[in-house]
């Protein structure tokens, strides 16, 4: 994971929005928290277990990126001395982006997330 694209975008969101470290990683975690209810069907114990896992979150994080760049994309067009706009779009880019995508990207995010599904998966059955 490229570190310094990841901190550059997150700079530019924090900036944007006005938020903190806290309110980005906040925003970020309560995400990747309802993607793994959708995801799991929200079974209480797999979405724990997968929570509970690195893997899963740096998945996450580059799932994020490229929804932070894609954000940051459309700032030029958002009128930035309204915050509640900018809060907003940031809001729909993520929730609706993430959460109500058409079937050709929902296949390809399944796809990649295959990579730490198995990992978890593999990484459980040795502990065994």
């Amino acid at each position: 994971m490229n570190t310094t694209r990841i901190n550059k975008a997150k700079e530019t969101v924090k900036s944007a929005l006005r938020w903190s470290d806290d309110d980005y990683n906040t925003h970020l975690f309560d995400n990747g928290i309802e993607y793994l209810k959708l995801f799991t069907g929200e079974d209480n114990n797999l979405l724990s277990e997968y929570a509970g896992e690195q893997i899963f979150w740096n998945w996450w994080k580059r799932q994020y990126l490229l929804l932070d760049e894609l954000f940051i994309a459309k700032l030029p067009y958002i009128h930035s001395d309204n915050h509640n706009q900018l809060i907003n779009t940031y809001d729909w880019i993520h929730y609706s982006t993430a959460f109500s995508i058409d079937e050709t990207v929902f296949n390809k995010i399944f796809i990649s997330s295959d990579k730490w599904v198995g990992e978890i998966i593999t990484k459980k059955t040795n502990q065994q």
